[in-house]
């Protein structure tokens, strides 16, 4: 934060690793007329950095401008590579912020850096180490992002080389005597002048705002090899298994679907949500809520995403910014998609509030759980907040399809896990395709996963709907969940042309609702029927000639009991997962016995 200069207009705004140390000792004399190691002696738990007048560094879009009115402002500038080094010495070297038991070592790896790195491994890697300590991000955080992008708004800039003329102007200004003792010093030397082109380039590369912002006082070296660097694709298309991310909030049944998928993959998969703010992650949802930066954000993500990770993660747990910043850099970065939903809202709601009450949230959890106490918390939550789940419930989807149209929008096609399609039908056949191709869209090889797949257990719903039995509101809040509708990604409520269903005179069959299938441009087209006087016919859909792949054969137990006297009734269901979305007003279904 700026210090003022008592008995002065001026007012002085420092920047980290800019003789900031020795200015506040120096400022603290001029200000409270004694040394600060005579007021506070051998204390080492109170540090000049950490006293209430220690007035720390922010960001230039922190400062309280209407404070600053009628203020001559004052700041001192540096090297930016000068700057950079003595951020490695003092932070790195001296201070170990980069040390084992100061770093988080699954993020390292992730990253692909190590601890304690020497000079040439933390410039070459500085965006990660960034991310890796918040000591090291703040005090290489460019000296622009804490005096601002105009040298203009400055009465007096002095150079860190010209420190005796500021403490001069002060002690004039003042009326003071206070000598200015420089703490800690730091320049470029040989080692430094040693370091590699490459190492040169990126800290150079890197600083280029500030030496942009500070060219009047500060050029960047020359470097003697001008060779320019090879060039890399910054797309992970090529890789054997591109990096995914899993789009989807909570109580969708992602985690053992999900885990799979991670599984066989060869890319890194860190902790589910990991961009929650106690995650592994967490450190760019903290950065954003008190930087507000959206393109240092988006820097971060991209730092991040440069080595292919799978990732899961629900969209209703950080900020938008952030859902949208991750969208922008991983397609940027040629990653592909998997958004996992719930149609049925009433289920995912009474799922997660069940789990926010119990604490409850997933078999681990729920084997270690003690029934006494989960019935009493339950009997003790009675009452369904249904507003509260209903809002929840919107909100989880305008975040989620608002990722999903972008996607779209950019012709990317990203696939979709529906949970009630997975979890909850009798139609293996079914659900071992939509794995299938599920898995073809994530380059991934399906028949590992297909081979682990524990299958679908219908069963699961009624089952689980006995330990809801505690709320009491539940008919009013069932009759207002029904009334938001099935989710399926914004698709509207579409038809087929009226001569798209031909039957014989026989026949009797109907369509159901049409649906998203497995991917954004495809539907599923799914209906049931018999023919009774041609009891072997087969479904059949084709589109401009061309014929799609149909499940026949499926279990339709109601059709059955409704219709007793015609054969084959209590399998005469049928699906198609493929239907391009495009082609419905050229789609012609029926139902014979052709070859």
């Amino acid at each position: 934060m700026p210090v003022e200069i008592k008995n002065t207009d001026l007012v002085y705004i420092p920047s980290p690793k800019v003789a900031t140390t020795s200015l506040k000792y120096f400022l603290f004399e001029v200000n409270e007329g004694q040394k600060f190691d005579d007021v506070h002696g051998d204390n080492k738990a109170t540090h000049i950095h950490d006293h209430a007048n220690g007035f720390p560094a922010v960001l230039f879009s922190k400062l309280d401008m209407q404070a600053l009115a009628g203020k001559r402002r004052i700041s001192v500038i540096r090297d930016p590579l000068d700057r950079l080094i003595s951020c490695y010495k003092n932070r790195v070297v001296a201070k170990k912020c980069l040390s084992p038991d100061r770093i988080d070592k699954k993020m390292g790896d992730i990253l692909g850096v190590s601890a304690d790195p020497d000079l040439h491994t933390f410039i070459i890697n500085i965006e990660k180490y960034r991310l890796l300590s918040p000591e090291i991000r703040h005090h290489t955080d460019l000296q622009c992002d804490f005096l601002g992008d105009d040298i203009g708004f400055y009465d007096f800039i002095f150079r860190i080389e010209d420190l005796q003329q500021l403490a001069d102007l002060i002690n004039e200004q003042a009326n003071t005597l206070v000598n200015l003792d420089v703490k800690q010093a730091s320049r470029r030397d040989k080692r430094t002048e040693q370091l590699s082109p490459e190492a040169l380039r990126v800290a150079i590369d890197y600083s280029r705002k500030d030496y942009e912002f500070l060219n009047a006082y500060y050029r960047p070296p020359i470097i003697d090899d001008p060779a320019e660097p090879v060039l890399k694709t910054d797309k992970h298309e090529a890789a054997d298994h591109p990096p995914f991310i899993v789009w989807t909030v909570r109580r969708v049944g992602g985690t053992s679907f999900s885990d799979l998928l991670f599984r066989n993959s060869t890319n890194s998969t860190p902790e589910h949500e990991p961009f929650n703010r106690d995650r592994i992650f967490g450190a760019i949802s903290r950065n954003w809520q008190h930087e507000k930066d959206y393109s240092r954000m988006k820097d971060d993500l991209r730092c991040l995403l440069s080595r292919p990770l799978n990732l899961k993660h629900c969209v209703e747990l950080v900020p938008p910014e952030l859902n949208q910043a991750l969208f922008e850099v991983s397609v940027e970065l040629g990653y592909r998609h998997l958004f996992q939903i719930r149609r049925t809202p009433e289920d995912r709601l009474l799922s997660l509030v069940y789990s926010q009450i119990t604490g409850i949230w997933g078999q681990e959890q729920a084997q270690r759980a003690n029934q006494s106490d989960t019935e009493r918390a339950l009997i003790e939550n009675a009452s369904l907040p249904v507003e509260g789940l209903l809002n929840e419930e919107r909100s989880a989807r305008r975040g989620l399809q608002q990722i999903f149209d972008q996607l779209v929008a950019r012709n990317v096609k990203p696939a979709i896990a529906v949970y009630e399609d997975l979890f909850q039908s009798y139609d293996k056949a079914c659900i071992l395709g939509l794995v299938t191709r599920i898995c073809g869209q994530l380059g991934i090889d399906s028949s590992l996963v297909i081979k682990a797949w524990a299958g679908s257990d219908p069963a699961r719903v009624s089952k689980h709907r006995d330990k809801y039995r505690h709320f009491n509101n539940m008919d009013a809040f069932l009759e207002e969940a029904r009334k938001l509708g099935p989710f399926d990604l914004g698709l509207a409520r579409k038809t087929l042309s009226p001569d798209a269903l031909s039957l014989s005179d026989s026949a009797v069959a109907s369509l159901f609702r049409i649906r998203r299938s497995w991917r954004s441009d495809l539907v599923r087209i799914e209906g049931v029927g018999v023919d009774p006087a041609n009891p072997d016919a087969k479904w059949r859909i084709d589109s401009g000639g061309d014929e799609i792949e149909v499940f026949s054969g499926l279990m339709s137990a109601n059709y059955g009991k409704e219709n007793p006297g015609y054969a084959n009734a209590e399998c005469a269901r049928f699906a198609a997962l493929d239907v391009p979305l495009a082609a419905l007003s050229d789609l012609r279904v029926t139902l014979d016995n052709k070859n």
